[in-house]
């Protein structure tokens, strides 16, 4: 890397510049012998893998209906049904289940779209679901 191209991305801060390119050796700006700027050249872009099903960490083998909340923990940080599973709340869901009420009758699903929380634990009193990551028994 030159001492120009180092001072050109601090003092001017070009679009693009990042200190990993510069320690890389990488210089999208470099002068060409005859003093002209060189066409920057970029390097190769690796293709975007689209994601693949995702296996819930834990493994809930009750995952249906006919659940009924035992005890409602931290405000509805966790969840804890009849049959003994202790479920964590997914933190933006917390509202709702801080409102849930023992007795009431829950529904256990699967639910891979949220990352780390792999179930989806509804309400069906009141109509409401809550992403959750099951902990265990």
């Amino acid at each position: 890397m030159g001492k120009l191209a180092f001072v050109a991305c601090v003092t001017f801060g070009f679009a693009g510049c990042t200190a990993a390119d510069w320690n890389s050796g990488y210089n999208p700006y470099a002068i060409n012998p005859s003093g002209y700027y060189a066409t920057p050249t970029y390097p190769a872009q690796v293709p975007i893998q689209q994601p693949t099903t995702q296996v819930p960490a834990a493994v809930y083998p009750g995952a249906e209906s006919g659940h009924w909340i035992r005890e409602n923990i931290s405000s509805g940080s966790y969840i804890e049904l009849e049959d003994g599973s202790l479920w964590q709340i997914e933190p933006y869901d917390k509202f709702d289940t801080s409102l849930w009420l023992p007795v009431t009758s829950i529904t256990v699903v699967i639910a891979p779209s949220m990352p780390g929380y792999d179930y989806l634990l509804i309400n069906t009193d009141d109509k409401e679901g809550a992403h959750a990551r099951y902990v265990g028994r």
